[in-house]
């Protein structure tokens, strides 16, 4: 009997940026479809059900919180795959179960740059760099290349690092 063939994993999306460069507060951008299909996301008007989880972003810069924008990926018809709800929550809802999504994708489709010496406006160097941590594991890779995953906490920090580095958050359910 022969072995079925090994299921592949599809690769990650690649994003790169150029523009995004303001200093925070970052506003939702006015044109939800633009930044969804600049982001390799679809968009229709129901989200997709084969795949829903939810990850967590805190933004820290020099110590200090930067807000995640609630309603990301949404406008009054349409839907993202990849959207925000209050408090840095992220929500995937996509129609395919084996696609995969990073946070450089959310920065695309959010409009704020995000490359390994970029966030936003800032710019990191010696005396403020730029750090990202996934459930309170250093990363030293790619920022943009984080694959967003289920009940995971990213922490992207700038210059100072708060007190303590969140490794985990307590995700409300039912949205």
């Amino acid at each position: 009997m022969a072995t079925p063939p090994q299921a592949r994993e599809a690769p990650l999306p690649t994003v790169h940026y150029s523009f995004g460069t303001q200093l925070p507060p970052w506003t939702k951008p006015l044109n939800v479809q633009g930044g969804a299909a600049a982001a390799g996301l679809a968009i229709g008007s129901v989200e997709g059900t084969a795949r829903r989880f939810e990850s967590h972003l805190d933004i820290f810069a020099n110590a200090r919180p930067v807000p995640v924008t609630a309603g990301l990926g949404v406008d009054g018809k349409f839907v993202s795959e990849v959207r925000t709800r209050d408090k840095g929550v992220l929500v995937v809802a996509s129609s395919d179960p084996g696609k995969r999504f990073t946070l450089g994708q959310l920065f695309m489709e959010w409009g704020v740059r995000l490359e390994p010496a970029h966030l936003g406006g800032f710019t990191a160097d010696a005396q403020h760099p730029l750090t990202a941590y996934v459930n309170g594991v250093e990363r030293t890779s790619d920022p943009a290349m984080i694959e967003l995953l289920p009940d995971s906490e990213i922490t992207l920090v700038y210059g100072a690092p708060p007190l303590k580095i969140p490794a985990s958050y307590a995700f409300p359910r039912g949205g």
